[in-house]
């Protein structure tokens, strides 16, 4: 983990004053921790969730990793891909 660590109130406030217009976010999470951040974002992933992040967040993601997240956002393969 990087540091700091932050709570849930942080990482909600943090987008709002990030600048960046909500819709054009993604947030992804596990935990209860982060249902703040995955209910606000444009699109929120719930990764390998426990159920009340799952239940908070607009897709979830139970296989695989978060590399899937790049065809979130729209990237072809050719595009971040060698090979």
């Amino acid at each position: 983990m990087s540091r700091p660590i932050v709570d849930a109130e942080t990482k909600r406030t943090g987008f709002e004053e990030s600048g960046v217009p909500l819709a054009d976010t993604i947030a992804v999470g596990d935990g209860a921790h982060e249902i703040p951040m995955l209910a606000r974002a444009g699109l929120g992933v719930a990764c390998h969730a426990k159920p009340d992040a799952a239940a908070a967040a607009d897709t979830h993601v139970h296989r695989g990793d978060r590399t899937l997240l790049i065809w979130a956002q729209d990237h072809r393969r050719a595009v971040w891909a060698d090979g």
